[in-house]
């Protein structure tokens, strides 16, 4: 049976801007992409060796010289791709030590640092530290009982902030943030006092850390030399299903994006007003004309970049006149019937029978063609 998929044409949960350069893994399709922003160019670099599509089996994208980590969502091994050789390796880690429920999204984000590479836990219960020179694993597994997490639960969304070699993680379902020195892998675990939730992301704009908090429009501002926190509560006509999704701290001005919403709203720190919204596009939008960004970053202080699920592009939004481009993951015919080839390999019936944007009927029924004329 012949089924239509309602996924979008690729899904992006973590990039890489290289200039006027994007990479990411296109964890619908499973595919190392390069897209060019100037002329909306797409280049399949790789198809990793991978040859079965599952979603998020990796989530995460990094850059150590010429190689290209990629972090495990549902996957238990680290993929290493060498740009200049075209050829991919792995590191397998040990499931014992890093999961604690089966089948789940294990890691957030992985960050390189001097020539190792770090994963932060989604559900996973244990830090992951890989030696890019020699692939010696380590593991940090004593944070999880110290945080008194539940055996499965989330621990991070993303990493909050990442300033040098610390960053500071925000625990999904406590009032607590994780201090982590990626110099020293040493860590704290720091409680924000006054509060008793979550939290989605945080901020910095040096003297107050900025958390916001999980599944509510609400922001706090903690100042850890005093160690006093202070509640703002949001306009609720800004409200969205699951709170913000990132904060981003510019001059006076924090800039709030939704967890599932329509615009993105610009805060005054100082006089505590909302005072400016960017309207986002909603044409194609799956779900009920709201955005959701997997990942968005502050591009040059100028900008926002980000991937928005439910649209299936990435926009890049000005911040001072709320303009908005938009850039749609688009494989040539070519690229597709690569994907397409991977899956007759595999012999899958699952997956030759879901349809999506990209692996329409049309190249199925050219597939067999070519296949068997």
């Amino acid at each position: 049976m012949w089924f239509m998929n309602p996924r979008i044409k690729g899904t992006c949960y973590d990039f890489i801007v290289d200039g006027n350069q994007i990479e990411f893994f296109d964890c619908s399709n499973n595919t190392y992409v390069k897209k060019n922003l100037i002329d909306n160019m797409q280049k399949l670099e790789s198809l990793l060796g991978l040859n079965y599509i599952t979603d998020r089996v990796f989530s995460s994208i990094a850059k150590y010289n010429n190689k290209v980590i990629f972090a495990p969502g549902t996957e238990n091994r680290l993929l290493i791709y060498d740009e200049i050789e075209k050829r991919t390796e792995e590191i397998v880690l040990d499931e014992k030590k890093i999961s604690s429920v089966e089948n789940k999204y294990k890691f957030c984000k992985s960050i390189v640092w001097d020539e190792k590479v770090y994963l932060f836990p989604h559900s996973a219960v244990a830090i992951v530290i890989v030696d890019l020179k020699t692939y010696q694993i380590d593991y940090i597994e004593d944070w999880y009982k110290k945080a008194g997490l539940e055996q499965g639960k989330w621990a991070f969304c993303k990493v909050g902030y990442h300033m040098c070699e610390f960053c500071y993680l925000p625990f999904t379902y406590q009032n607590k943030v994780m201090w982590f020195n990626l110099k020293t892998a040493e860590y704290q675990i720091l409680e924000v006092p006054g509060y008793d939730g979550g939290f989605t992301c945080m901020g910095s704009d040096g003297d107050d850390i900025w958390l916001a908090a999980c599944f509510q429009p609400n922001v706090y501002r903690w100042n850890r030399e005093a160690n006093n926190v202070e509640r703002f509560i949001l306009n609720p006509t800004i409200h969205t299903e699951k709170g913000y999704s990132d904060i981003f701290i510019k001059g006076d001005y924090m800039i709030l994006c939704p967890g599932r919403g329509k615009e993105i709203w610009l805060w005054n720190k100082k006089n505590r007003l909302l005072e400016r919204k960017i309207d986002l596009p909603t044409k194609n939008n799956v779900y009920e004309k709201k955005v959701y960004f997997s990942h968005i970053i502050l591009l040059d202080e100028q900008y926002l970049f980000g991937y928005s699920c439910e649209m299936g592009m990435f926009l890049k939004i000005c911040i001072d006149t709320g303009e908005v481009f938009e850039y749609e993951i688009n494989y040539s015919e070519e690229d597709k019937f690569d994907i397409i080839n991977r899956i007759f390999q595999d012999k899958c019936i699952d997956n030759i029978c879901v349809e999506n944007p990209i692996l329409d009927l049309k190249f199925f029924v050219e597939k067999v063609k070519r296949t068997y004329s």
